[in-house]
């Protein structure tokens, strides 16, 4: 729980949009600092098992919601790739060059990198729209993520671009 990550932002924005009744966060790993917000649940370490069970009944994940405490505006989180080739859309409050650049961008829902609070009523909205609009979202995120995010995929660009400058310095 590095303060970067912003799960008090992502909660205080829910409780000042009193949501309390509509949202439930998820927070998996030993930390107990939000054992008295009645709609978080600390579930504790799991199994690779139990992991995706939740993750399979997520309707968003969340990214970092303050990098900027570490003076951070992009980002590539793996914890982004995972949801996104999971097919769970995204919260996010930094520029994802990867996402930003692909289809993938039109299941993200970006935030200011800041202590504003979120605005949870156009997150939900968003989520809701995004359902209707596409209940086989998952199937073309996980489809994206394997032609945009892919390591072999990563790495034959990275192998071209440095193609490209040698043939540029011989």
């Amino acid at each position: 729980f590095a303060p970067w990550t912003g799960t008090e932002r992502l909660i205080e924005s829910i409780i000042s949009y009193q949501l309390q009744d509509k949202v439930e966060i998820h927070i998996a790993g030993n930390n107990n600092s939000y054992e008295n917000v009645p709609f978080v649940k600390n579930l504790g370490y799991l199994t690779p098992e139990k992991i995706n069970t939740y993750i399979s009944k997520a309707h968003i994940g969340t990214g970092n919601l303050k990098l900027f405490e570490k003076g951070l505006t992009d980002a590539s989180t793996l914890k982004a790739r995972e949801y996104a080739s999971r097919g769970i859309p995204l919260l996010l409050a930094h520029y994802d060059y990867d996402i930003g650049n692909s289809p993938l961008k039109k299941y993200c829902f970006q935030v200011s990198n800041s202590n504003e609070p979120i605005p949870m009523l156009e997150v939900m909205d968003w989520i809701k729209s995004l359902n209707e609009k596409n209940p086989f979202h998952p199937e073309e995120m996980h489809q994206l993520s394997i032609e945009h995010l892919d390591f072999n995929v990563k790495m034959k660009k990275l192998k071209n671009k440095l193609h490209t400058l040698l043939e540029k310095n011989a």
